[in-house]
């Protein structure tokens, strides 16, 4: 039985253990992406399986296993460290943590002062848990950066219960503001003067919220995220217009781009 399970192609039989699991490589072209977007070259992964199970079982999770290799082969092909639109930074953050065998959830009632919390974060991001760190260009001079869209979305995932997936960006908040605008000067506006006028003004809000998204960048939609931004850019304003504080004075759109969620 044991001899058989040897021969059973990508599994990987540990001596020191009864429990199988599934090893095979990726593709020698994909090899240098994978190592600057922080995923070893060799795919490994646990079967729940023990060298009991029958050879039916084995082959099936194997088959599993490739399935999910074909997932991580595609992610990276469609993934540069360069950009991450808010439509598929979610997908890719699943996509990623699947790729480094992290689990979703995984830091969910853990202390940030545990050590398991740091050896997580290291698992689910690599070199890129510290790329914010001033001299992280010197330690990692070929590598590039992963786009901040992405790195929110797997913190987040990293918090977030398997079944209650639902991830924002200040991008997201925007264009539920853009609706409540538009319908309320529809629905606000008794002649048409009075819509010129608000229309007017909303331009200028738009105005006004792309020049912060600018400044602030497409960041996970979160409290703190917002709180720290809007004071960013009202130093920013205060600084540019310090001849006219009115100037400095944010939107009218701040307080429901915070109240969008």
């Amino acid at each position: 039985m044991k001899e058989s399970h040897v021969k059973i192609k990508y599994l990987k039989v540990d001596k020191n253990t009864d429990w199988l699991s599934y090893q095979r490589k990726l593709p020698k072209e994909l090899l240098g992406k994978a190592k600057h977007l922080g995923i070893n070259g060799t795919l490994s992964r646990p079967l729940g399986l023990t060298l009991g199970a029958s050879t039916a079982k084995i082959t099936a999770a194997i088959e599993d296993c490739n399935d999910w290799r074909e997932r991580v082969i595609r992610f990276i092909r469609a993934t540069g460290t360069g950009s991450v639109t808010k439509a598929d930074a979610y997908e890719k953050a699943k996509a990623w943590l699947e790729a480094r065998g992290v689990q979703q959830g995984s830091l969910l009632d853990v202390d940030p002062m545990d050590p398991e919390f740091d050896g997580v974060l290291s698992d689910a991001l690599g070199i890129h848990t510290d790329q914010h760190h001033p001299d992280w260009d010197k330690a990692y001079p070929e590598a590039e950066r992963m786009p901040e869209a992405l790195l929110s979305a797997v913190h987040q995932l990293l918090v977030t219960p398997v079944g209650h997936d639902k991830y924002h960006l200040f991008s997201d908040a925007i264009e539920r503001y853009k609706q409540y605008r538009t319908d309320h000067i529809r629905l606000n506006s008794q002649t048409e003067v009075q819509l010129r006028r608000n229309e007017r003004a909303y331009l200028k809000d738009l105005k006004r919220l792309s020049d912060f998204m600018e400044f602030a960048g497409n960041q996970e939609f979160t409290s703190d995220n917002c709180n720290v931004s809007l004071r960013g850019y009202r130093e920013v304003l205060l600084k540019k217009y310090p001849e006219t504080p009115s100037t400095g004075v944010l939107p009218r759109s701040s307080g429901h781009f915070k109240e969008a969620r």
